[in-house]
């Protein structure tokens, strides 16, 4: 038996070239009749000796390979080797070094801010990897273009510098580079300012009017709020300013010097009293407003725990509220109502019933709780009647009777029920509904119909007929009824009624009149 102990010929033609993050590899494969396939070790200090005497990236019958395993500014040595199934080729040697030739992305958000003599920079890093310092230059007449020839300011991997090497009223003009691990310039960014332009002060710190932000008596109040600042020419004064509810913001009150608190005169109970306190700095320079979270103004509140069992009372002649266990922790609070456009008889006053938290917010009860309000009996001694009244409660769409049991209690004049969702309530008197009749008016067709009449409420109402266009055509009052004879002069055709009952109630409807 013959033994092969000629090796094949090596691999031809073989080029390593390095790219950027990887090298690419070539070469010819052996032309002998007894090749098998082609080795490719490589190593990062010398060449490969030997098949084995490295990484072994590839093993095949293939003439090109790309090298992804690799690190940018690094050297790669590369050996290629034939195999006949005996024997190894002599080795076909390469090198390269891999290069980065991607510049990294340019500082963010570049700011220069002049001030009383210094300019304050600020910028955001990128975000690439090979991220490696940045550079910012100046100049007095336009923002640099190179490195060289300018005053450099900066030099790090920081995000803000202060240039206080600067005379006030000078323009500057400074250009950020950033550079990668390799030396890789980024897109350069730009920023100007002058130095010895004034600045506004700081905006003051947390405005507040007292914990939970629960007033019960109406009278004066101290706003507190913590110290702006100004570095270049201090602060000379505060300008605080209301809101009431949703409405306008008004100034109150200046404050001369850099004091903490004054005082804050309340209007009525029910309305939630916001404040904003802004300062001024001593070159007459506003700076931004800081918002309170408000301060809402009732009859009675209590704190409330988890857990706890309270009472809350107003009087007997207004509202009581039982907080059972579990309630969420924060503050029970009432106050009047003004309503309008009541589906029912008012009786006495509504009252808004709110948990607020800390920021003046309100939150629902986790618990029950329990109300009871007291009304007024319009007929004393017709104990009967107290019990079609009714504890009513207002949601985004109107009024509503309460669900569930009402415990109606006429001799104490009370009505009392459960609650999980807590709103404004009132007590009211169900009405049946207002009627208009004849409706159609034909007066032609019909000898009864001498008269529209309007009822169907009680007390005072006033009534108003309108044209479709909107043009009022008549307005008349009346006492729990009203009769109405349309003059001959009103045609024929559709008018819109309005009666607005005195205490709120409303209707309105169409009435058809046939000549």
């Amino acid at each position: 038996k013959l033994r092969d102990i000629e090796p094949p010929e090596g691999i031809g033609s073989f080029t390593v070239i390095g790219g950027e993050h990887e090298v690419n590899l070539s070469w010819e494969n052996s032309g002998d009749v007894d090749y098998v396939y082609t080795t490719i070790v490589k190593r990062t200090d010398r060449f490969p000796g030997s098949p084995t005497d490295g990484s072994v990236l590839y093993i095949g019958t293939g003439t090109g390979y790309v090298d992804a395993t690799v690190t940018d500014s690094t050297s790669y040595y590369y050996a290629g080797f034939s195999w006949d199934g005996t024997n190894y080729s002599t080795a076909t040697l390469g090198s390269t070094s891999v290069m980065d030739k991607t510049p990294p992305a340019g500082v963010g958000s570049f700011t220069a801010i002049g001030k009383m003599g210094k300019v304050e920079l600020s910028w955001s890093n990128p975000g690439d990897i090979d991220f490696g310092k940045v550079e910012i230059f100046r100049s007095t007449i336009d923002f640099p273009a190179t490195r060289t020839g300018y005053f450099m300011v900066y030099r790090g991997t920081g995000t803000t510098d202060t240039d206080t090497q600067v005379t006030n009223g000078i323009t500057y003009y400074y250009t950020a580079f950033t550079y990668d691990r390799v030396g890789n310039i980024g897109t350069a960014s730009h920023a100007t300012a002058t130095p010895g332009i004034d600045t506004p002060p700081s905006a003051p710190g947390t405005v507040t009017e007292g914990y939970f932000d629960i007033d019960v008596t109406i009278g004066t109040w101290t706003i507190f709020w913590g110290a702006a600042t100004d570095e270049e020419s201090g602060i000379n004064g505060y300008e605080l300013q209301q809101r009431i509810n949703d409405g306008e913001w008004k100034t109150i009150r200046d404050v001369a010097g850099n004091v903490i608190g004054v005082p804050s005169f309340w209007g009525s109970v029910g309305n939630v009293y916001y404040h904003r306190v802004r300062a001024m700095n001593g070159n007459g320079m506003w700076g931004s407003y800081t918002v309170s979270d408000g301060i809402r103004v009732v009859n009675s509140a209590e704190f409330v725990q988890a857990g706890s069992l309270k009472w809350i009372t107003m009087d007997r002649s207004g509202i009581n509220i039982n907080v059972s266990g579990g309630t969420e922790t924060g503050v029970i609070a009432v106050s009047h109502k003004a309503v309008g456009n009541l589906p029912f008889s008012l009786l006495g006053k509504a009252y808004q019933v709110a948990v607020i938290n800390e920021t003046n917010e309100e939150i629902q009860p986790q618990g029950s709780i329990t109300l009871t309000l007291f009304y007024p009996d319009p007929d004393d001694g017709n104990e009967e009647a107290d019990t079609g009244y009714r504890i009513y409660w207002l949601d985004q769409n109107g009024w509503k009777i309460v669900p569930g049991k009402q415990s109606i209690e006429p001799a104490s004049n009370q009505i009392t029920v459960t609650l999980s969702h807590l709103s404004v309530y009132a007590v009211g008197i169900p009405v049946e509904g207002i009627m208009v009749y004849p409706n159609p008016f034909n007066p032609g067709r019909y000898a009864d119909h001498t008269m529209v009449i309007f009822k169907g409420w009680n007390g005072y109402a006033k009534i108003r007929i309108y044209k479709l266009n909107g043009e009022l055509i008549e307005e008349m009052d009346g006492q729990d009824m009203r009769e109405w004879v349309p003059s001959a002069d009103i045609a024929s055709g559709v008018y819109i009624y309005v009666i607005d009952v005195q205490g709120g109630q409303k209707s309105s409807g169409k009435l058809a009149i046939i000549r």
